[in-house]
């Protein structure tokens, strides 16, 4: 596991960083005093290192040996320390340092720690930078680089929509306005036509504010800055939006999960099944959708209370999830019911399905108090047919597993897609 290497020779504030970065982050650190110690670390653990955080006054380094020992370990490096003058914050910055912070406050310790965050969290997170003028742009790439984003480039407003079109997974563009043919306006209106503001943050660039910056927000641009800019608002920005998608992606995500078991909720279960059907038709895939329903969950509710069946509903959400592979569909579909989408078929399926029931009629102690005697029905249907008609043959197939007595599971003929 990567860790973190602070060198500090105050304990309490080392003892305050490696606490945080544990209860916050989740990540170990080592910590050094001096130099010597920081060369036998960088020399003994090499290559394990994410991040490091630096103080520039130790007991054997006064300037910025401490930071020209570790870059030339290629550790990426905060630098966090009680000087400060332009001089000494202009020669660490040129070093390809991420930042230069002061400590002069307690929330100085937590903007550090969420430097941290934000670092190792945008690796692998791709940026486009659009901008004509190569020696602007280059500069751009090479600070968004420097904290670890892939970066794209584009010199025109039609590159950029190209590389847009080519790389799906980019988050974030940053375009300068002043552009000939298409300018920063129209690429982003354009930009617009196929993504929305939550799911694709654009920064928009300008030499002036007033009614141009305004013009980029009314053709959808998330956020405009003014040049000059320094390289510390840059990254605040370029954070300030990426953090903004993060949290729309997490409302997208509570939405779409049911809140008692994590699973998939209906809404989600349908629109994904859907998709899913359409590519293993497409990529020559089986599938099996299958229905779950618990026996006797009604009389559970009333003898032991909704907190029992809660925990029983909880409990069968955790084994499909773990059940559920890549490309599979797990959801609860309301009540004590539940949809799952398998690339199984044949024998493999019915194995598979059958282990299922049996896994949870097992489930004895997923209540507290005297056992339970857990069962589960198991309709499944499989064919060419769409998810509707998959859905009807799999529902009549679990009718007739409860039927039955329950505890079983029954097979739907093979389902053909309609005329």
């Amino acid at each position: 596991m990567s860790r973190v290497l602070v060198v500090e020779d105050s304990r309490a504030l080392a003892r305050a960083l490696v606490n945080r970065l544990g209860a916050e982050l989740g990540l170990a650190a080592d910590v050094a005093a001096t130099l010597a110690e920081t060369a036998e670390l960088l020399g003994r653990e090499r290559g394990r290192y994410a991040i490091a955080l630096l103080d520039l006054t130790l007991p054997d380094a006064t300037d910025v040996e401490v930071v020209d020992l570790v870059v030339s370990h290629h550790v990426p490096v905060i630098v966090f320390t009680g000087d400060y003058d332009d001089a000494l914050r202009a020669k660490v910055l040129a070093r390809g340092v991420l930042d230069y912070v002061v400590k002069d406050s307690a929330s100085e310790l937590a903007y550090v720690v969420e430097l941290v965050r934000r670092f190792l969290g945008n690796a692998g997170v791709e940026v486009l930078v659009v901008d004509d003028a190569l020696g602007a742009r280059r500069l751009m790439a090479a600070q968004l680089q420097l904290q670890s984003f892939v970066v794209h480039e584009a010199s025109s407003g039609v590159e950029a929509l190209r590389q847009l079109a080519e790389h799906p997974a980019i988050k974030l563009v940053i375009t300068d306005y002043n552009m000939p043919g298409m300018d920063g306006g129209q690429l982003i209106a354009r930009i617009r036509e196929g993504h929305r503001k939550d799911s694709l943050a654009v920064i928009g660039l300008t030499s002036s504010g007033g009614t141009l910056s305004a013009r980029l927000l009314k053709r959808g641009a998330s956020d405009f800055i003014t040049r000059p800019f320094t390289r510390e608002e840059f990254f605040c920005r370029v954070q300030l939006n990426l953090e903004r998608l993060e949290q729309a992606a997490e409302l997208r995500e509570l939405g779409s999960r049911d809140a008692l078991t994590g699973l998939w909720n209906r809404r989600t279960f349908l629109e994904r099944g859907a998709r899913a059907l359409a590519e293993a038709a497409e990529d020559g895939w089986p599938v099996t959708l299958a229905l779950l329903g618990l026996d006797g969950l009604r009389s559970l509710n009333h003898e032991r209370g909704h907190a029992a069946g809660d925990a029983v509903l909880a409990h069968v959400g955790r084994l499909l999830a773990a059940q559920a592979g890549e490309g599979e569909l797990a959801a609860r579909l309301g009540g004590g019911e539940f949809g799952l989408l398998s690339r199984l078929s044949g024998e493999r399926a019915e194995r598979h399905f059958e282990a299922l029931r049996a896994q949870v009629a097992g489930a004895h102690g997923a209540v507290p108090g005297p056992a339970l005697q857990l069962s589960a029905s198991i309709g499944t249907a499989q064919g060419d047919a769409d998810l509707e008609g998959l859905l009807k043959a799999a529902a009549r197939a679990l009718d007739e597993a409860k039927g039955g007595g329950g505890d079983r599971v029954v097979h739907s003929p093979r389902v053909a897609r309609e005329a």
